[in-house]
């Protein structure tokens, strides 16, 4: 996909690609973690926090995402959510 054709040249072009297939697929999990990581990179955890909560929800036994889920409610200042996780 062009997300894998843009993303070291032309990062914008790359995050829109990620963005069209999670409108066609929301439970892509390539997508999903991809356009997790560059939110995460960009510290824009508000950006990152719903993808992270679907990443959560679908894999629920992976530790990385209830460990990034928690520290983003915490960054926007929910931290009864993320003292839960």
């Amino acid at each position: 996909n062009k997300y894998y054709l843009f993303r070291q040249d032309n990062p914008a072009v790359a995050k829109k690609a990620l963005q069209i297939i999670l409108q066609q697929d929301q439970n892509y999990l390539p997508a999903l973690k991809a356009l997790t990581d560059i939110y995460l990179k960009e510290k824009n955890s508000a950006a990152a926090l719903p993808l992270l909560e679907r990443l959560h929800q679908l894999q629920p036994e992976n530790q990385q995402y209830t460990v990034q889920l928690a520290y983003s409610n915490y960054a926007l200042g929910n931290w009864q959510k993320a003292r839960q996780l």
